[in-house]
């Protein structure tokens, strides 16, 4: 049996999890957001894609053009900006469907039941 402070603080069914980004972030936490998450595709990581998803909105909303690291400043129109939330949209919509492993959009039918 395992002590009761590993039966409490590991239970993760109580434990809150909240998006990357949120109203209260700033630019500078938007940017570092950006690049923590931009390698979604590479590392195949659907929770980077979700992240990557709502960094790019919020770049949107907040009218967002540049990020800066270091020295290096990249810069983005709304068409690009679009292109990049696509882009994550697909990338999160092949890795949650069916033929990922995830949930997707299932049907439930009831014919043939108690015949």
């Amino acid at each position: 049996m395992a002590p009761d402070f590993l039966n409490s603080a590991l239970d993760i069914r109580h434990w809150s999890f909240m998006a990357t980004i949120t109203s209260a972030s700033t630019e500078a936490q938007i940017s570092a957001a950006y690049l923590d998450n931009v390698g979604y595709e590479e590392d195949g990581s659907l929770s980077m894609g979700k992240a990557f998803v709502t960094v790019v909105l919020a770049m949107m909303k907040r009218g967002i053009s540049r990020i800066k690291h270091g020295d290096e400043i990249m810069e983005f129109d709304n068409e690009s900006l679009r292109a990049l939330l696509e882009d994550a949209r697909q990338f999160v919509a092949d890795k949650s469907g069916p033929d990922a492993g995830g949930a997707g959009v299932r049907a439930f039918d009831l014919r043939g039941y108690r015949e």
